[in-house]
């Protein structure tokens, strides 16, 4: 399991990138995104997927989960087709990298 923060992390029009906490107003810095790099409609879509870096991290740990449930052939009737265990490969490689391993 990694480190980083929980989530949610939301994101701000100054590019401050912050951990929102369920019911308090307090938050908390997670990182700041440059938005001057000429480019500020990219800049803020960056910022936009840094923020909701965790949610995609916890949506794909589920279906990498649920896709070896099949592949471990616990869901009778069913096998991993040749681009689901491709997919299923990357995206363990995808979550490693994010974990830090």
């Amino acid at each position: 399991m990694s480190d980083h923060s929980s989530g949610p992390w939301v994101g701000s029009n100054t590019g401050t990138v912050l951990q929102a906490t369920e019911g308090s107003f307090e938050e908390r810095f997670v990182c700041h995104c440059h938005l001057n790099s000429g480019d500020r409609p990219q800049d803020l879509a960056n910022m936009r997927l840094i923020a909701a870096a965790p949610e995609l991290l916890g949506e794909l740990t589920a279906l990498v989960n649920g896709l070896t449930e099949i592949e471990q052939k616990r869901v009778p009737g069913r096998r991993l087709t040749d681009w689901e265990e491709e997919r299923l490969k990357y995206a363990r490689e995808v979550i490693a990298k994010a974990e830090g391993r």
